[in-house]
């Protein structure tokens, strides 16, 4: 048709005269049953679906062929493998790009893409920018999710000054808690720690369990006597008078104590903590307290009739006279005894770092400060996880908040279960404690839960000749009670590194206002920022103020160290991430 026959149609007989030959002519009818469905390849379903999403949005005015046509240019897919469009950054296209390419890297890091913006570092990993790719990656991690959360250790001055004598901290429990969760307890001194020293996908060594695991404490150091320490001590108090009528034996067993103490004694020292304490008891005996009122120049008046002081304030006095006493007897290196199972007998050896740690790791780490009874709190330590990365740490963080109260609901829920099922009478306490004292042996022995359980429910069947008892409905009742306990708030999550951990490895330390300032030079000197703590001032308030650097998310050197095991083939790298 040409342009000057257009007009054809604009009168009206013209277009009636048209249509009338136009539906004279027959159609052919097509065969229906002729027709193939035609398969979609995967690319063109990626394009109708996108088409699809833009549409609903609105995009183009709902017209599904502007929809099309702009899917297509998104995408760039009808070559499957193509690359470079902005299906390398949607997850879901990305993944199945890949698929389609035989890219198994690619699919590895496209399972990454769910993360809060990462797509844009995992798209830099595909394109082979490795270095760019992680730190973009680590970058968006960290932004998705507040940081919130801090390594805390807290100490004392004494403890400190051994930790400089020996180099480090011999396998430190460091709380892993909210910023806003107030840690007290264990000493007055809070040291703020770097999160990536202790981070578990750094260093293997770094566990961190999902509960106060209970593990093992150091060793007591033990300071050993001077040379010719006895004799001195004799001269130094003789003749000093007391209220006690009992000052010369009170000055003998001070005297056998530091003869026990004596270094050519080091491999047969008998008992050397109870000796220790001794002669701490010697140095706070109404004796020692009256040697030191007589080096003072204090009249008889200070003292009431047992010896003791009148004034608190001079008592305050008297316990910086007793450190000094101390030196003056006692070495300042330390040993500390353990038992050889293997020789089956004492060991006495140097408290150093090495000695420390080496003693401290020996030991069952979850659970192995032994503690009498199956308190809800032991067993939580017993049935604790480890977390393999900061990421998870975080992901579980909603089970941290400040924890009040001591009462113990595991006696109680278990029994409930036992009574329910007509196991037990109403005041039947003794098996509830033999079920839980089975479990407890038995998890200390590393036993899974499940099947301690198992062997409990079924020693109390068999003991209290129970009939018809449906055990695995009770197996799976009683289960629950200790996942329910296992996983319930706590006030912080236990980190314990299995290796000495050095003073570098904290940016600084909360101290209180009456610190000694021996103790803030100490911490200086070790490279720490020390800052004087206010009790009224709340301690999280404090560590964002002067440490919020140390608040950590998402951990970039475990984003980088799992990017780098995927490029490597390991698939655990996704599972860090």
């Amino acid at each position: 048709m040409r342009a000057d026959d257009v007009n054809v149609f604009e009168e009206p007989s013209a277009l009636e005269s048209f249509q009338s030959k136009l539906a004279a002519v027959p159609l052919r009818q097509p065969d229906v049953g002729s027709i193939e469905p035609i398969e979609q390849t995967p690319a063109q379903k990626r394009v109708q679906g996108l088409a699809s999403l833009l549409q609903r949005v609105g995009y183009g005015g709902g017209d599904p062929r502007r929809s099309l046509q702009m899917s297509q240019k998104l995408l760039r897919t009808f070559d499957p493998y193509q690359q470079g469009g902005i299906g390398e950054f949607l997850p879901g296209f990305s993944y199945q790009l890949a698929q389609e390419r035989g890219d198994k890297f690619g699919q590895l890091l496209s399972t990454i893409d769910l993360l809060p913006g990462a797509a844009i570092g995992t798209a830099a990993l595909k394109a082979g920018k490795a270095s760019k790719g992680i730190e973009t990656l680590a970058k968006s991690q960290a932004m998705s999710e507040p940081k919130d959360m801090v390594f805390l250790h807290n100490t004392s001055p004494d403890k400190l000054a051994l930790y400089d004598n020996i180099g480090g901290l011999p396998s430190p429990s460091i709380a892993v808690t909210k910023v806003d969760v107030p840690h007290e307890g264990f000493g007055n001194i809070t040291l703020i720690g770097k999160p990536e020293k202790f981070d578990p996908a750094v260093d293997p060594r770094n566990k961190v369990y999902s509960a106060d695991a209970y593990t093992p404490r150091g060793p007591k150091p033990i300071r050993l006597s001077k040379p010719g320490a006895a004799e001195q001590l004799a001269k130094d108090y003789a003749g000093i008078k007391t209220a006690d009528r009992d000052a010369s034996e009170t000055l003998e067993k001070g005297i056998f104590a530091l003869r026990n103490l004596e270094r050519v004694n080091q491999e047969s020292l008998y008992y050397p903590e109870n000796t220790s304490e001794e002669f701490v008891d010697f140095l706070y005996s109404g004796l020692a307290k009256r040697k030191y009122a007589k080096e003072k120049g204090l009249p008889d008046s200070v003292f009431n009739q047992y010896d003791d002081f009148i004034d608190y304030g001079q008592f305050k006095e008297f316990n910086k006279w007793v450190k000094a006493e101390k030196d003056k007897y006692l070495d300042q290196d330390s040993v500390f005894q353990y038992f050889d199972e293997a020789e089956q007998t004492l060991k006495t050896v140097p408290y150093d770092l090495e000695n420390v740690v080496a003693n401290m790791i020996s030991d069952t780490q979850r659970g192995g400060e032994s503690v009498f009874g199956a308190s809800d709190n032991y067993m939580k330590a017993l049935t604790s996880k480890t977390y393999p990365d900061l990421a998870s740490i975080k992901a579980d963080k909603s089970r941290i908040d400040l924890v009040t109260g001591t009462d113990d609901t595991l006696f109680d829920n278990i029994g409930d279960v036992l009574q329910s099922e007509k196991m037990i009478g109403p005041d039947d306490d003794f098996e509830i404690d033999e079920l839980l004292a089975y479990v407890k042996t038995e998890l200390a022995y590393g036993v899974k839960l499940e099947p301690a359980v198992k062997g409990a429910v079924k020693k109390l069947v068999e003991d209290s000749n129970l009939k018809y008892i449906d055990e695995p409905s009770i197996n799976a009742k009683i289960l629950k009670v200790f996942e329910d306990n296992a996983n319930s708030v706590v006030n912080y999550f236990e980190a314990k590194p299995t290796r000495a951990v050095g003073f570098d490895e904290f940016s600084g330390a909360l101290v209180p206002e009456t610190t000694p300032q021996s103790t803030i030079d100490l911490l200086e000197k070790r490279g720490l920022k020390v800052i004087r703590r206010n009790r009224m001032t709340p301690q999280g308030d404090l560590i964002k103020k002067n440490f919020g650097k140390e608040l950590f998310s998402v951990a970039p050197i475990a984003a980088a160290a799992s990017a780098t095991a995927m490029m490597e083939g390991e698939n655990k790298g996704i599972d860090a991430l």
